[in-house]
């Protein structure tokens, strides 16, 4: 996570509001995925985006932890 905002922060430094959102935009990526396989033989790769929305949702804390350092 702090290698991704490393590589943007190579080029522009992140203001301290995009670092706030940047596990708010990495969740909603995750529901453009799970929004676009929605085909029934595509259930395997919606489900997964689903399961990263929720993971990376229950990280948000440790998240804006880890890019405050």
């Amino acid at each position: 996570m702090k290698d991704a905002a490393a590589g943007y922060e190579k080029w522009i430094p992140l203001l301290p509001e995009e670092k706030r959102a940047f596990p708010y935009v990495m969740e909603n990526i995750e529901l453009l995925f799970a929004a676009y396989f929605n085909l029934p033989e595509q259930a395997d790769f919606r489900n997964n985006a689903l399961k990263m929305f929720y993971f990376v949702r229950g990280q948000e804390a440790q998240i804006h932890k880890m890019l405050e350092e």
